[in-house]
């Protein structure tokens, strides 16, 4: 292991829980997130650009790990109680090389956040004919 060969110990499962377990307990507290990348010897390249969710761990073989902890898959995080905003994002092409299928994670333009509430939450703030970057009031004394 090339952890060993620099005098480190890798620490498996992640956060020392049930993946299983901390999958789902990740989907409840609301993190949103798709799969980017996937290992194509462990799963087949249409689990590319699906959302993490609870769908997804079902169809997840038994052999899978649930966080991709042994390399199955990598995801992208769009939204979450660690994020202050959301990232809006659709999945376009997805292409096959060297072993994995990639899938491209756009930022989605297509429904920009036009209520305040929504505008707060987005995190991406395309063109300014939609979008007035946020400004701070300042009182003067």
């Amino acid at each position: 292991m090339r952890c060993a060969a620099i005098g480190m110990t890798a620490v498996f499962p992640l956060w020392q829980r049930p993946t299983v377990a901390l999958a789902r307990d990740m989907i409840a507290a609301g993190v949103e997130a798709h799969l980017a990348v996937v290992d194509l010897k462990k799963l087949p390249a249409s689990f590319a650009g699906r959302g993490f969710d609870a769908s997804l761990l079902g169809d997840l073989p038994a052999a899978i790990d649930p966080c991709g902890e042994n390399g199955e898959f990598h995801t992208f995080v769009s939204a979450g109680p660690m994020l202050t905003r959301r990232i809006p994002v659709r999945v376009g092409e997805t292409v096959e090389r060297d072993g994995f299928a990639f899938a491209d994670l756009l930022p989605d333009f297509t429904k920009p956040c036009v209520s305040p509430a929504a505008r707060r939450r987005c995190a991406w703030r395309p063109r300014r004919r939609f979008w007035r970057p946020a400004r701070r009031s300042r009182r003067r004394s």
